[in-house]
């Protein structure tokens, strides 16, 4: 479906070279760079709400264009995983996509980003959210 495209997005610097998961500081650098504010955010947390086969990075990020004017009972969230393999993204991916497909209500998107990351979104503006990030990929990749 055209609301769930995968999408390639880059971080910081290249998945491919990073050994470690990727910091919580690059995580929310980037997040800020698309021009969302980060209103709240956990590094590694909550557990419960993050397993995932094979995810060995993980961060809840609550974001906006304006935390003053944000709805904290209806709240946008990124949830970005860095995983061990592809596969494990791309399987954590399709799960969300299913789970959303299969719902009757629209809560969340979900994008693969770069080679062993992913973002699922929920929250009333998670179509901007997306394309805000996706935006500042696409600055980044045009260098």
């Amino acid at each position: 479906m055209a609301r769930f495209t995968l999408l390639a997005l880059a971080l910081a610097a290249p998945l491919a070279l990073a050994q470690t998961p990727r910091s919580h500081e690059e995580v929310t650098a980037f997040v800020e760079a698309a021009g969302l504010d980060v209103c709240e955010s956990v590094p590694n947390d909550p557990p419960e709400r993050a397993k995932s086969r094979g995810a060995i990075g993980k961060h809840l990020i609550e974001v906006a264009k304006d935390c003053t004017k944000r709805d904290p009972d209806n709240a946008n969230v990124v949830f970005a995983f860095e995983f061990d393999t592809a596969k494990n993204r791309d399987m954590a991916v399709a799960q969300f996509i299913e789970m959303f497909e299969a719902s009757f209500v629209d809560f969340g998107n979900a994008w693969s980003i770069g080679d062993r990351a992913a973002v699922f979104v929920s929250g009333p503006a998670r179509g901007e959210i997306g394309l805000a990030l996706q935006e500042e990929y696409l600055r980044r990749t045009a260098k």
